[in-house]
């Protein structure tokens, strides 16, 4: 099976229209960056191509063009954001701009979308706006809850794993909560926790999906 799609971005067998594509396939990358391996020209063609085809105008972009009137998710962007930095595009600028013109929201279907404070410290933080220390406690909060609910709940540690990899060399503050993080996950999973966590999410995926592939390299 084809998991990649320029439209969706990283699918799944069981869910072949999902609308996290963004987020999986974000997590895709950094995947491949923890492991060392090359990001490759397929990588940033499908990236580019997806966010062609989801674009409303500057930095506002639909969850995918396939989810034209479902309104664009906080994993969303961060799966948006997470992508350009990894590929070194422009899209994670214009997000942020957009959303510092909208006072925070983020209308991509044409309604107003507002997020929890704690996620602009990651967008704002990735993107190197100035002001992105104003939300650093709403993060550091939100951290902390993420990484000391229940073992199977996964969704919010694999953003902040996601978003804290890239942040680490960007902040001390960053690289503090990042060290945290993963101290945290080697206690309550092992030291394959990213294995750990994705066998958790992706628990439905047969073993040829390309991130519970990379996942597995992790001992």
């Amino acid at each position: 099976m084809n998991y990649f799609s320029d439209v969706l971005g990283l699918i799944t067998k069981h869910d072949p229209t999902t609308e996290n594509g963004g987020s999986f396939f974000s997590y895709y990358l950094v995947l491949k960056l923890m492991l060392g391996l090359p990001i490759t020209q397929e990588d940033l063609n499908l990236y580019v191509n997806k966010m062609n085809k989801a674009y409303v105008s500057k930095g506002l972009f639909l969850r995918s063009a396939h989810h034209s009137q479902k309104s664009v998710s906080q994993d969303e962007i961060t799966g948006m954001i997470v992508g350009s930095k990894v590929l070194n595009t422009y899209h994670a600028t214009d997000i942020a701009d957009r959303l510092i013109k909208g006072f925070g929201s983020y209308p991509a279907t044409g309604k107003a979308k507002f997020f929890n404070p704690a996620d602009y410290y990651a967008w704002f933080t990735l993107t190197k706006k100035p002001f992105a220390f104003l939300f650093a406690f709403n993060y550091t909060v939100n951290l902390l809850i993420s990484t000391n609910i229940k073992k199977q709940y996964v969704d919010s540690k694999l953003n902040n794993m996601v978003e804290l990899y890239l942040m680490k060399d960007m902040s001390w503050y960053s690289n503090l909560l990042w060290k945290y993080f993963t101290w945290k996950m080697e206690k309550n999973y092992g030291k394959a926790w990213v294995k750990e966590l994705f066998d958790i999410y992706f628990w439905s995926e047969t073993e040829d999906h390309p991130i519970l592939m990379l996942s597995r390299k992790f001992k």
